[in-house]
């Protein structure tokens, strides 16, 4: 090869050169904001367990009852009064009767 040649070549080599050097520090910029969202996201979700961790330890309590065990509780508690009032309503009903029976048959048999 003669000299121009030569020059000609090592001047496109130094070209490539550059622009290989030129995508290296893209790349590398590119690797550090994936990095950065990355690391954003994985907060994110860290964020959302803890959230959630919270709301699940309100729901089924640690070491006290949780909201399900207060709800549920509520629920037996609202059945038993249910309960109690249907037997006072029917035995109030059979005292109404008990009486209306002694004073109608006392009122005939007079």
């Amino acid at each position: 090869m003669d000299n121009t040649t030569t020059q000609m070549f090592i001047a496109r080599l130094d070209q490539l050169d550059e622009k290989i050097d030129k995508q290296g520090r893209q790349i590398e910029l590119h690797d550090s904001r994936l990095q950065s969202h990355a690391t954003a996201s994985v907060q994110r979700v860290e964020n959302v367990v803890a959230k959630i961790d919270k709301v699940d330890k309100l729901l089924r309590g640690n070491g006290t009852p949780g909201l399900v065990t207060e709800v549920d509780r509520l629920k037996q508690n609202e059945i038993r009064r249910d309960w109690w009032i249907k037997t006072l309503l029917v035995a109030a009903a059979a005292e109404v009767v008990v009486v209306v029976k002694l004073v109608f048959y006392k009122g005939v048999s007079q």
